[in-house]
């Protein structure tokens, strides 16, 4: 995500300044939940459940790719079907869910979030009406003062490898003209409805459980595991689905159409919708992107698609291949931010895209949400214990960027990150914020979230770059991708790819600069 204090302060320095091959012999992956000691063999048999429609999924991944079905260790299945009604914004659906236990200690529940439910972000409404397992009726109970999470009781517990399929069945209402980030919303004025997580996602887990905590007002709300999704999109039939995946079939029927989607293996599935999109489609080696640009804007804008292509080939030679068929890259009015992520889909400001915009903000932007699709959605981070994690590494990965491709660009900006650092930590309080913090250090504070978090945490990560090379830098976030592709993992990981190339010890170095304590 790009805040839109970040995106203001990046808007002056964009004024001020008119004058970015897969190493081999790496240690073996992690296991995603240390472990129940499942082999592939294990997550084969899963995926080969009918919610998990395995027969489907592999269009979505580039022929180069398709092993990463089993290679995800991908432990639920989402069988979605959704039925939107743009004219009262709302919309009914159902889940039927496949759930591995892959970890080493049985588990006696499930939880799921209901992010539409929060305050902040969201301010919609998602409500589960019934929940089945073999048929049966399940007791419910939501958790977390903001309701954002609901815990579903097992009738037996499943053992370390075993699985089970259950069903929900929810509806939900989407507010208009949200004053959140406009990530759950309808706008009325361009008849654009956004889904972020519409629908009940599985928690991720840890050593001691399930990962549940309140949503914060700054930053992003989701950390979740990777599941393949098969979803059912049913709605009138002018409108048009920009969502996560690829599409496989389109039916109309009357008045109404029904979109059925595959994901690949992915954190989380978004919608964006609307009868009035416009698409530019560009062919590249990566896969083909949409463009997705509401009417009165410049659609024509090449040079943007080329900056989405530019930075693909970039990330993908650096860190490792994209691994799908297709990004979506969505126009939409957003509040408090300028862009934001979501796998294979990214949302940006539909002003950005004004023939007056400047080229290099929008550069900006798009280069730091599509550098999401490897710090977040390929490799994951609990974004609430460690925001840092992964907007340090995309918001640095815009600098690696503009390094190839406007360096006095990139000097100005780490310029002014430097400028903008020094000038909040002389304010009284500042030392309270550190790089390392949860989110919930900076619940009331977003102007400390975005200078600390983004600008620093990228000014730490351009530091140690200089520090062991550019060489031994690139090649550790290389190793720090492949090692942990489709995982979910801690910053240790990454401090271990660093001081694993450097050979040395870089906790001294961390500390001095608020990472770790």
């Amino acid at each position: 995500m790009v805040t839109t204090s970040r995106f203001t302060l990046v808007l002056l320095l964009a004024l001020l300044l008119a004058s970015c091959a897969p190493s081999t012999g790496l240690p073996p992956r992690p296991s995603p939940v240390q472990n129940g000691g499942l082999t592939d063999s294990n997550y084969a048999n899963f995926l080969a459940s009918a919610e998990c429609h395995l027969d489907l999924q592999a269009s979505t991944l580039q022929s180069n790719a398709q092993n990463d079905l089993i290679r995800s260790k991908s432990n639920a299945c989402y069988d979605l079907s959704l039925q939107l009604d743009p004219e009262t914004s709302s919309y009914t659906g159902t889940l039927d869910l496949a759930f591995l236990n892959e970890s080493a200690r049985d588990i006696s529940d499930l939880v799921f979030r209901l992010y539409p439910n929060t305050v902040y972000n969201y301010a919609g409404n998602l409500t589960v009406n019934l929940v089945k397992i073999s048929g049966r009726p399940v007791e419910t109970e939501l958790l977390l003062n903001d309701q954002s999470a609901l815990r579903v009781p097992l009738p037996v517990s499943l053992k370390p490898g075993e699985s089970i399929q259950l069903t929900l069945e929810f509806q939900g209402s989407i507010p208009d003209n949200s004053s959140t980030y406009g990530i759950f919303n309808h706008d009325i004025k361009n008849n654009v409805i956004t889904l972020a997580d519409w629908y009940p996602i599985l928690a991720a887990r840890d050593s001691t459980g399930w990962i549940a905590a309140e949503i914060q007002p700054q930053g992003d709300a989701v950390t979740s595991e990777t599941g393949l999704y098969h979803v059912s999109i049913r709605l009138p039939v002018l409108w048009k689905v920009a969502a996560t995946g690829s599409d496989i079939e389109n039916a109309a029927n009357g008045s109404d159409q029904t979109i059925e989607i595959v994901s690949g293996p992915v954190r989380e599935f978004m919608i964006a919708a609307s009868p009035n999109f416009e698409v530019v489609d560009l062919s590249t080696q990566m896969g083909m992107i949409h463009q997705w640009i509401l009417a009165g804007y410049d659609k024509e804008q090449i040079d943007s698609l080329q900056v989405i292509e530019h930075s693909m080939e970039l990330f993908s030679e650096q860190f490792g291949e994209y691994p799908f068929t297709e990004l979506d890259v969505v126009t939409v009015d957003l509040n408090k931010a300028s862009g934001v992520e979501y796998p294979g889909l990214v949302l940006i400001e539909h002003d950005l895209y004004n023939p007056k915009a400047d080229l290099n903000l929008l550069a900006t932007v798009l280069t730091h949400e599509v550098a999401h699709q490897w710090w977040f959605n390929l490799v994951g981070n609990d974004v609430q214990r460690n925001p840092w994690q992964d907007e340090a590494l995309a918001t640095v990965s815009a600098l690696l960027y503009f390094d190839k491709y406007n360096r006095a660009y990139m000097n100005g900006t780490i310029q002014y990150f430097q400028n903008t650092v020094q000038e909040f930590e002389a304010t009284p309080g500042s030392e309270l914020f550190q790089i390392g913090n949860p989110l919930s250090t900076f619940h009331d504070e977003p102007r400390a979230y975005s200078t600390i978090v983004y600008r620093k945490g990228a000014l730490f990560l351009w530091e140690l770059r200089n520090k062991i090379g550019a060489q031994a830098f690139d090649q550790a976030l290389q190793d720090y991708f492949q090692q942990n592709e489709f995982q979910l993992v801690q910053p240790d990981a990454l401090l271990r790819a660093f001081e694993n190339q450097c050979n040395c010890d870089l906790k001294g170095f961390y500390q001095g600069w608020g990472v770790i304590k």
